[in-house]
């Protein structure tokens, strides 16, 4: 025994005090043994007893909210046995005093589980140092030899945090449905016998999840790295998995003919495989790290990308119409507001115009568009147009316009009977909204990365052609950004374009810098990076009020259905939520509705998939007290039979948005090999939902990234134009005074 474990030792036992007597210890804990909720294990002479199914999660590093709770010091432990195969015959072993070999032929009802509570954010893990390709030759000569960089130093032995296991989401179809008519059911009440508990089949059939990768530098699989000539790579990659913990040791450089001496497009390739021994997955589940890199010389032009910009002013109230016969017209003058630009520029493309449409002037109309210069009374545009879905009116081409300056939009209508349109609430504008395009050079002198201690979102432009956001909180929490300069770079300097809206300290380093940021009001503003008197990047910074969230949960069982883990995965499920919405300044609690009863099997399929019978329990108001919460979320089982389906089942999810009334629902239908993480990430898309976002439909390298997708989903978030809509529709529902909802 080394004197660390001696000391603490000496430490643990004379906390025991006169006369007192350590527990015995259980079993040792094994990392391939499963297990469930109440059994108990020792670890470095500490039992601890499982909250909920787990497997590979070391004791004492879960934290207070974790799967394992502490018992306390314990004395003699008992060697944990080689861990074998789990027969499908045994039940899964418990803490309880009853006779696990027997069945009880009358229990008491299923114990309603205690609502867990929410969890406080931890800091995410201090990455551990990732292989960094060894530059090879390229096909190009070169009379300069082409120098190794530096190797990153290997981890000192002291054992670094285990990183918080991110949930790995299976493909999963989902759709939101308008809630429609159902027979009428008068609901089953409760049967007076719960049957006899049974063998939880739940994890020996269980789909392994694959390894998920994850850059400090916020880099996905695809995304293509800008490197100037002679600027180091390193991705600060770690990896975990859901089944096996921390998995960076086992990060494997794959390919790479990175040459950062020489201008030109390069590949480097990473993967890391886990353990899982299966002959249909040929030995484990394998993920990939594909990195394209430009590197280029500021000598010789610095590349530039094109950024969406979809407002060019903040969004307006609707209210009132204006309604037009052929031959009028009507007018809004409109600035385009440089500060509104992801990156100031001096002309953006218009390539959306949209309006409100309040009457329908007939299939036969004519509408005519100009847009002119105030200050000169230039025409830049003039064109018919038609309208599209009642927003939208084409343009012919894209529209250039210069920031900062005045322009009249003029809507003249040509034919056609009474057609009408939205005004400005509180005003004679006419309701307008452009979108369109910028182009903008990369930043040639640093990158930025969220630094690891920070609770909320920061996003370095995951949807397709954005730019970077930061979330901050009207709290004043701080939030930090850092800086790393480039091999050469000029000294780089930092503003607030609006300092009424979030605060900047800086604290300059050697290579990086820190920038300390804090929220003071809600609204949005841009952070700029300036280098030689030019601004070089920005980052929005997006401030919210925080807000709570009141949601219920219950599990719906059929009449006689089997006891099985999908009763008792409340827990695990509504922490896994709460962990998912609390980086984008939402708390989340709870209002656990335990196990319900009711025969959702309406049309006697026995698939709760069909006919939409899942939704049944809350149409037909076995949820209760719906009207109480934000939105009710709850599982159903996929089949009254034991046939297998996906992990993951089938969710969908009722009303969205901020013009929606309570009560909402957000459901599943579930299998026993659903794991409660695949559970918690499919009920997370489903209020998702709730909170007024669509499905991410664009087909770009980062869809597995986010929440919203209806496909595979791999370590997901919301991305930035997502945190304005989720706050949008909560500040609207605290106005409208819906209980569930509120700030903290």
């Amino acid at each position: 025994m080394n004197m660390f474990k001696q000391a603490t030792l000496a430490v643990l036992l004379s906390g025991m005090g006169a006369g007192a007597m350590a527990a015995n210890c259980a079993q040792g804990w094994n990392s391939t043994t499963i297990y469930v909720a109440q059994n108990v294990v020792s670890y470095q002479l500490k039992n601890y007893e499982a909250k909920w199914w787990t497997r590979g999660e070391v004791p004492g590093t879960t934290g207070q909210w974790g799967v394992w709770k502490d018992l306390g010091v314990c004395g003699t432990v008992t060697a944990s046995p080689v861990p074998t195969a789990v027969p499908t015959s045994t039940p899964a072993p418990t803490a309880t005093s009853k006779p696990t070999a027997t069945p009880v032929p009358t229990p008491t009802a299923t114990p309603k589980p205690t609502a867990t509570p929410v969890p406080t954010p931890t800091a995410t893990p201090k990455p551990t140092a990732t292989p960094i390709p060894t530059p090879t030759a390229t096909p190009k000569p070169t009379a300069t030899p082409i120098p190794t960089p530096t190797a990153t130093p290997n981890p000192t032995a002291t054992p670094a945090p285990t990183p918080t296991v991110t949930p790995v989401p299976t493909a999963t179809a989902t759709a939101t449905p308008a809630p429609t008519a159902t027979p009428a059911l008068v609901p089953t009440a409760a049967p007076s016998s719960t049957p006899a508990p049974t063998q939880d089949p739940a994890f020996a059939k269980q789909t392994n999840h694959y390894p998920i990768f994850h850059s400090t530098k916020g880099w996905l699989t695809g995304n293509t790295v800008y490197l100037p000539v002679g600027a180091a790579f390193d991705p600060k990659l770690t990896a975990t998995d859901l089944e096996e913990g921390d998995m960076t040791g086992k990060i494997k450089l794959e390919s790479s003919n990175l040459n950062t001496q020489l201008p030109g497009s390069y590949s480097v390739k990473y993967s890391v495989k886990d353990g899982w021994v299966s002959s249909v997955d040929n030995g484990g589940f394998i993920a990939n790290m594909d990195l394209n890199v430009q590197v280029f010389d500021p000598l010789q032009g610095i590349p530039t990308r094109t950024l969406n910009v979809d407002a060019l002013w903040p969004l307006e109230s609707q209210g009132g119409s204006v309604t037009l016969t052929p031959g009028q017209s009507v007018s809004r003058t409109i600035k385009v507001d440089r500060a509104m630009l992801p990156m100031p520029a001096a002309m953006v493309q218009v390539n959306k115009v949209q309006v409100k449409e309040t009457a329908w002037g007939g299939s036969t109309r004519q509408i005519y568009l100009q847009v002119s210069r105030k200050d000169t009374g230039e025409v830049v545009y003039g064109a018919a147009t038609t309208l599209n879905s009642g927003t939208t009116l084409t343009l012919a081409s894209p529209l250039a316009l210069l920031t900062d300056k005045e322009y009249v939009f003029t809507v003249r209508y040509d034919a056609g009977s009474t057609q009408g349109f939205a005004r400005v609430a509180g005003s004679s504008d006419l309701w307008l909204q452009l979108g369109g395009t910028e182009t903008v050079s990369v930043n040639a002198y640093g990158d930025i990365e969220s630094d690891h201690s920070n609770l909320l979102a920061y996003d370095p432009g995951y949807s397709l052609n954005s730019g970077k956001s930061k979330l901050l909180s009207t709290t004043g929490a701080d939030e930090t950004l850092l800086v790393n300069r480039f091999p050469n770079a000029p000294a780089l300097y930092y503003t607030v374009e609006n300092p009424a809206v979030a605060s900047l300290l800086v604290t300059p380093g050697s290579s990086t810098d820190r920038l300390t940021l804090s929220g003071l009001q809600a609204g949005e503003t841009n952070l700029q990076i300036w280098a030689n008197g030019v601004v070089v990047d920005a980052v929005r910074l997006i401030v919210t009020r925080p807000k709570a969230v009141r949601l219920s949960y219950s599990y719906v069982a059929f009449p006689g259905e089997q006891i099985t883990h999908l009763m008792s995965d409340n827990a695990a499920i509504t922490a896994s939520i709460t962990r998912n919405y609390a980086p984008y300044n939402i708390a989340v609690s709870w209002v656990d509705n335990g196990v319900l009863t009711f025969n959702w099997n309406l049309d006697g399929s026995g698939d709760s998939a069909s006919n939409r019978q899942q939704e049944t329990p809350f149409t037909h108001g076995i949820i209760p007290n719906q009207s109480a919460v934000f939105s009710n979320v709850f599982m159903v089982r996929r089949y009254t039979s034991t046939s297998p389906c996906s992990p993951t089942g089938s969710g969908s999810s009722l009303k969205s948005g901020a013009n929606d009334m309570p009560p909402r629902a957000a459901f599943r239908s579930a299998c026993t090999s659903s794991h409660p993480e695949d559970s918690g990430m499919t009920l997370s898309h489903e209020v998702g939902h709730n909170l007024g976002l669509s499905h991410y439909a664009s087909a770009d390298v980062n869809s597995m990234a986010n929440f919203m997708t209806s496909g595979v989903r791999r370590d997901p978030g919301f991305f930035a134009y997502q945190w304005r809509t989720i706050h949008n529709t909560l500040e609207a529902r605290i106005t409208a005074g819906d209980p569930g909802v509120g700030i903290r």
